[in-house]
Order: structure tokens, then C-alpha cells, then sequence
């Protein structure tokens, strides 16, 4: 919870369009009426499932259901329909988190109760399932940078998938295969997008059985995105560089991003930086930002800075690359405002980036003519100096070395 949270409670001094706490409130007495009776048994349907990372390895692994299922686990759909932040956390506080406590390696035994978690990880489409709790839920409302919100929770006793799943035979193929993990999920993203591959991936389906174990879903959204992001670069590197530099700007729910292609090899370039009033210093330089790079060479760490944002934008990124047969190296600004008032997961990094894409291209004859534009639309529309994250840029350094030393071998 934001600071401005407890300071203005609730009068949006900070600026903000609605108020993370007062949401919390209002969702709160709506929980409150529908489980008065201290309701111990659910009937619904579940689209997913949700695996804790608290305490690894041991952990809470849960069915995520809602009474009547309309589109509460979509984040691809609301994005294409640009439906508002506060209409997705009201489908999401309905999916109440049934759960069981466990330890990750007890995917190696005969369980039912996993097993239904398995069913419903597989399927396609939610299944009905019927739960008994075993205490009526409690109000749960967390946000979060990469788990979309979800309502409350409460221990199971017992669960059962009523209706069948919807499994595809590749899928079911695919995860009776002892494949290495990295190769099932390059071969089902050739068919299936990241939300069905993670939510297999969590529930221990895809890699050797022998080291078969739930993965937290947190944990699993950015293993999904950088096994499937590795995969591409792989592909992007043979094609074609660009001719000459575009900018592609746009946004959603309060991220906007500039994407910069220069024409060279497959590098890339991540700078996120909050763009309130409160955030500039008297020169309107960002106080704050956060980057993440990789070379052509690849990254080996893991992206601290700006954690899973970077591989999410770097999938998107890289299926543009490769729908166009065209290799860049890409550096990619994402100014996060105050219309983004409530975190609702690394999906919107994702979704946007794929979204701001898709518009029409600024084509320019140079590269500085092209940086020259960023910076200038930065100042303008964000009021934002990015002088200094360009002096800070990895990858503007790397291939301005690289045009000298070519230079020089002429």
C-alpha cells in the first residue's frame, strides 16, 4: 500500500482517479453480505489455479473459482476491449482461492485433491467443480506487479471436478511425454498462449517426471516468458536487420511505452520509471527509474531491476520481431502514471507493449534522428527529461562503439 494511501485516506490527494484503499473497502462489504451465513461449501467454476511461493516449499496450492465464470481470467481479452481497472478487479474479487497446504514435491504422489488441481490446469475451458471449506473464506485483496488480483480465500477440505476438462491432444500428448520443461513449453507455444502454457507449467505438468513439482505462479509467469522469449531470439537473429530506425508510442491502463528499433543485431533495453509530479526534480529528470539489459550474447541473471516487466516486454518484443522477419536491437521506455492506480500484474506489461506495436510505425533516416524524437515527445507528453537514462543506456553505448569500430576497420 502506497504511503499517500494512509496520508489522504481516500480523498485522492496523490492525483490518483480512484483509490486503491477505498476499493479494498467496497469490495470488502460486498464479501461480507454474500458469506454472512458463513458459507463452508462452493459450487462454480474454476479457469485456474494459484500456487504460492511463502515458505518454499512448503506451500498453499488453490483453485481459483467464481459462481457464474465471465471472462474473469482473460487478461488478453480485456486488453483488446481495453476493459477499465476498476471493472477487472470487480470480475477478479469474485475468484474465491480454495487451497490445500503442501509441499511442492507432493506432486510426485497420488493425491486427489492435486489431481483435480491438475484437471483444472489443463482444461481449456473453467470446470465445474464443487469445495468444501474447511472455514467459511476470509476477504483477501492484495495488488500486485505480477500476480493479477484475485477475492478471498479459505481451506479446502475436499474438491471435485463435476464436469470434463477440455484438454487439447497435443497438450495431453505433450505432458505424458518426459520432456525437458524448456522443450514442452517450446512446443506448445507454437499453438498456445503464455496464460494457458503457465498455468500447466505451476502445477508441475511439463518437464522430466522425475522432477516433477508445483512451481509458484509467480515464478512460473517469468519462466514461461524467458523460455519462450529465449526460444525466439534463437529464431529473430537469422532474419534480416531493419532498414532504418522506428518508434512505436502508445499505451494502456496508465503504462506508456516508446519502443525504439535500430537497425543491427537482436540487443535489448528496458528503462521503467514513474512519472508523477512528485517524482521530478527542478530539471524534470525522473528522481526514480529502474533497467535491465542483455547484449546479443544473451542474459544469464536474472532481471532484478525490473523483474518480470523485462521478460514480458521482451516477449512481445521479440513476436513482433519475428511476425515481421526482422531483427532490431531494441531499447524500450515505459513511463508508468497515475492512472495505473492499481497494480494488476505483469500481463498489462505485457499486453501493452503487443498493443503499442501494432500501431503504425515513426520511420527515421537516422538513428540520432530517431533518439532526438523520443526525447522530445518524453519532454512533451511526460513532462520528462530522459537525458540522463539515455546517457545511461547500455545498448545506445554498444552500438555506438560498434559504428566507430567499424569506422575504423574500413
Amino acid at each position: 500500500m502506497n504511503v499517500e494511501c494512509a496520508f489522504c485516506k481516500g480523498r485522492l490527494y496523490c492525483g490518483r482517479k480512484y483509490c486503491p484503499l477505498q476499493a479494498k473497502i467496497y469490495y470488502k462489504k460486498g464479501f461480507q453480505q454474500k458469506f454472512s451465513n458463513n458459507k463452508k461449501e462452493f459450487f462454480g467454476e474454476s479457469p485456474n489455479v494459484f500456487v504460492s511461493r511463502f515458505n518454499y516449499p512448503k506451500i498453499n496450492v488453490g483453485a481459483l473459482s467464481v459462481e457464474e465464470y465471465e471472462h474473469h481470467d482473460e487478461p488478453a481479452l480485456w486488453s483488446m476491449k481495453s476493459v477499465p481497472i476498476d471493472e477487472i478487479i470487480k470480475k477478479r474479487v469474485q475468484l474465491v482461492n480454495s487451497y490445500v497446504k503442501t509441499n511442492a514435491l507432493a506432486n510426485r504422489k497420488k493425491e486427489s485433491i492435486l489431481d483435480a488441481f491438475k484437471e483444472i490446469s489443463l482444461s481449456k475451458k473453467p470446470v465445474e467443480t464443487e469445495v468444501r471449506f474447511s472455514h467459511a473464506p476470509k476477504f483477501n485483496l492484495n495488488f500486485n506487479q505480477t500476480i493479477t488480483p484475485f477475492g478471498p480465500n479459505a481451506q479446502m477440505e475436499k474438491v471435485k471436478v463435476v464436469s470434463n476438462p477440455k484438454v487439447p491432444n497435443s497438450v495431453d500428448k505433450i505432458t505424458n511425454d518426459d520432456l525437458k520443461a524448456t522443450d514442452a513449453i517450446n512446443k506448445l507455444s507454437r499453438k498456445f498462449d503464455v496464460y494457458y502454457i503457465t498455468k500447466v507449467f505451476s502445477t508441475g505438468l511439463l518437464g522430466k517426471k522425475l522432477n516433477s513439482k508445483f512451481v509458484p505462479t509467480r515464478w512460473s509467469i517469468t519462466a514461461v516468458d524467458d523460455i519462450s522469449g529465449k526460444n525466439l531470439i534463437s529464431q529473430v537473429m537469422k532474419y534480416k536487420q531493419i532498414e532504418n530506425p522506428e518508434v512505436f508510442v502508445g499505451g494502456e491502463y496508465g503504462n506508456y511505452f516508446i519502443t525504439i528499433f535500430l537497425p543491427n543485431i537482436f540487443r535489448y533495453e528496458l528503462f521503467e520509471m514513474p512519472v508523477f509530479e512528485s517524482n521530478f526534480s527542478k530539471n524534470r529528470e525522473p528522481l526514480s527509474y529502474t533497467t535491465n539489459h542483455e547484449s546479443s550474447f544473451g542474459r544469464k541473471e536474472y532481471a532484478t531491476e525490473t523483474a518480470g516487466g523485462y521478460y514480458a516486454a521482451r516477449l512481445s518484443v521479440l513476436q513482433h520481431l519475428d511476425e515481421k522477419k526482422k531483427q532490431a536491437s531494441t531499447l524500450l521506455l515505459r513511463f508508468i502514471t497515475k492512472e495505473y492506480w492499481a497494480p494488476l500484474g505483469v500481463w498489462v506489461v505485457r499486453e501493452t507493449v503487443k498493443k503499442v506495436l501494432s500501431n503504425k510505425p515513426l520511420r527515421f533516416s537516422s538513428n540520432e534522428l530517431a533518439i532526438e524524437f523520443v526525447r522530445k515527445y518524453a519532454l512533451k507528453y511526460f513532462n520528462t527529461n530522459i537525458n540522463a537514462i539515455l546517457k545511461q543506456s547500455k545498448l545506445l553505448k554498444e552500438i555506438s562503439s560498434q559504428i566507430q569500430l567499424n569506422s575504423f576497420l574500413k
